[in-house]
């Protein structure tokens, strides 16, 4: 049976740091909604999870 691997990754919700992380992760093409008021969401097009 096949394991399906998960990446995590953790980005602050706000700050100096919040918006250059989310910048480079779309850089590398990776998919994903801003989290709104969630604490995380997956990306749409990578098998990985972004925590706010």
């Amino acid at each position: 049976m096949a394991t399906k691997i998960m990446i995590r990754i953790a980005v602050q919700k706000s700050g100096r740091l919040s918006d250059k992380s989310k910048q480079l992760l779309k850089e590398c093409g990776i998919k994903f909604d801003n989290g709104g008021r969630k604490l995380s969401t997956q990306a749409k097009n990578f098998p990985m999870e972004i925590l706010f």
